[in-house]
Parts: C-alpha cells; sequence; structure tokens
C-alpha cells in the first residue's frame, strides 16, 4: 500500500481541488516508480475519466 497526502493549510474556501489531486496523483506515481524500479519490476497504471472541479 502507497499513501500521500498533504496537510491544507489553506481556507478551504480557497482550496483548488482539481490542482490537489493531480499533484498528489503524481507524487504517487513517481513514489511507486521508484519502488518498482528498485526490483526491476513494472507496473501498470489503469484510469477511468473523471470531471474534477469546473474542468
Amino acid at each position: 500500500m502507497f499513501y500521500t497526502g498533504v496537510h491544507k493549510v489553506i481556507d478551504p474556501d480557497a482550496h483548488n481541488s482539481t490542482e490537489s489531486f493531480k499533484r498528489q496523483l503524481l507524487q504517487l506515481v513517481r513514489k511507486i516508480d521508484r519502488f518498482c524500479a528498485q526490483s526491476e519490476s513494472t507496473f501498470r497504471l489503469m484510469l477511468d475519466e473523471q470531471r474534477a472541479g469546473n474542468e
């Protein structure tokens, strides 16, 4: 299991959940990639389309 997260320190009304999701997803993929590289393994990430915020 891999965990990534961030402590939100700004006002909830000013929080951009779409950008937060993108940053956390990128951080998670990098973390898994580093883990797999240690044992010369690979991983597959499959995502379905999601609408986040106003996008």
